[in-house]
């Protein structure tokens, strides 16, 4: 069998057959300077699912401003959002594996959203 892409494919005699690999990747289409709202449902439709904080744990976000408000409303998986002139914000992603996507969005006064600046997996 040989890796190609998202999948692995086997080919026998008769037939050939792309199988879907079970742990869900990272969009390729996730772009830096995306809209997050466009980037989310990217990340959503790869199967990733939102880590929503546990605020029982004091993983509520202290003091947070107009704009945190509204996007702890709309965004249970933003774990942490600071402000320095720019809001940067971190939302978290698990696959079934496990496995951890963290997103880092950068946000503007001026702007309709925040903007994807980068992303890890762990």
């Amino acid at each position: 069998m040989k890796k190609l892409g998202l999948g692995l494919v086997s080919c026998g005699l008769v037939v050939c057959l792309q199988l879907p690999l079970l742990a869900q990747s990272v969009p390729k289409k996730l772009k830096k300077g995306m809209n997050w709202s466009v980037a989310r449902n990217l990340i959503l439709e790869k199967g990733w699912q939102p880590v929503a904080r546990n605020t029982s744990l004091g993983e509520a976000i202290a003091n947070p401003s107009p704009y945190q408000t509204i996007l702890i409303q709309l965004y249970p998986e933003m774990s942490s959002c600071t402000s320095m002139g720019v809001e940067v914000c971190q939302f978290k992603f698990v696959n079934r594996k496990g496995k951890s996507l963290q997103v880092l969005t950068l946000y503007t006064p001026g702007f309709l959203e925040p903007l994807v600046d980068q992303w890890t997996t762990k």
